[in-house]
């Protein structure tokens, strides 16, 4: 495969100004293709030209392409092997667009949907926006990818991304999935199988050729069926909470993506629909979009303190 280098080695990083080395990890702009040190644009924060995004700007560099290696990758229009950006990589995609190294965003049409330009998502998603621009193309040409963020850490993800109507209901139904566990048809349940598997071990201390372990392990047998019989209720609720559990995270994992595309989309219409000047729709898209680790923080001590006082109420009636 042909790869295509560029050293930066008349160019100095916006954030620290120092001027980048052949071995420097470079990650550029996604909106204005500017290079940064990855340190830096992490400390940052942001692409040390934000306050231009708003003019159009396009950085432009003073040094001229060469093959030598540096750790800046960009994509190879057949291959679509990988991008480096300060938001993670692009992989197997089909990219449109040549010039890549002037600013990512040209591998992918100018606008995502009608009135909504692919660089206002970006503006809009922050972190990983490259690969969300990916995601949500891919979804316009009805083709759904798992979001394994969402699927494995809901409801935490759709506070994280802002997403909090969605966060509250994922948030409510596995708060009523975890409640079914601490009932006491379900207690009775684990307290019966704790003390069966505690008996069940002890047949690891006893010799398989003993008739004593025959007449043990038919008790045993005896019992489990016991217990399921006089434990039919937990039994169900342990089961249908399993497969539920499972279920809405598959579902979650299918839709996450596509209800962040709908939020995304809905905003930067909301926004531009509500104002003319062009550096005011910038800001607030970038402030309406990027993530909230504060509240999904928040969030996560609001979980444990419902839970905790659901346990503590039953403890009072139990008394």
């Amino acid at each position: 495969m042909a790869e295509i280098k560029f050293r930066y080695s008349h160019d100095n990083c916006p954030v620290c100004n120092k001027n980048f080395q052949t071995d420097d990890d470079i990650v550029v702009c996604p909106v204005c293709g500017t290079p940064h040190h990855r340190e830096c644009y992490k400390q940052n924060g942001a692409c040390g030209n934000v306050d231009k995004h708003s003019d159009n700007f396009r950085w432009e560099s003073t040094s001229q392409p060469e093959t030598n290696p540096v750790n800046e990758e960009v994509t190879n229009e057949k291959t679509g092997d990988s991008f480096n950006t300060p938001f993670g990589n692009i992989q197997d995609f089909n990219l449109p667009y040549k010039n890549l190294i002037a600013n990512p965003l040209s591998m992918y049409p100018p606008e995502l949907e009608e009135g909504v330009s692919t660089e206002d998502v970006a503006v809009f998603v922050q972190q990983d926006a490259t690969r969300y621009i990916q995601k949500f193309f891919s979804i316009k040409q009805g083709r759904k990818r798992i979001n394994w963020a969402a699927m494995f850490f809901a409801p935490y993800w759709f506070f994280y991304r802002k997403l909090y109507k969605h966060g509250a209901i994922v948030m409510a139904l596995m708060l009523i999935l975890s409640f079914l566990s601490l009932l006491p048809p379900v207690e009775r349940f684990e307290n019966a199988s704790q003390e069966y598997y505690t008996e069940l071990s002890s047949l690891q201390e006893m010799d398989t050729s003993d008739e004593a372990y025959s007449q043990t392990l038919n008790e045993l047998i005896a019992k489990s069926q016991t217990i399921v019989n006089e434990n039919k209720v937990g039994v169900c609720i342990v089961l249908g909470q399993s497969v539920t559990s499972l279920a809405l995270s598959i579902y979650i994992g299918l839709n996450a993506n596509t209800w962040y595309y709908k939020h995304t989309t809905k905003n930067i219409r909301e926004i531009r629909s509500n104002e003319t000047d062009t550096d005011t729709i910038k800001q607030r898209i970038y402030k309406a979009g990027g993530y909230a680790f504060g509240i999904t923080f928040l969030a996560v001590l609001a979980e444990k303190a419902i839970i905790l006082g659901f346990e503590l109420i039953l403890m009072t009636l139990g008394h």
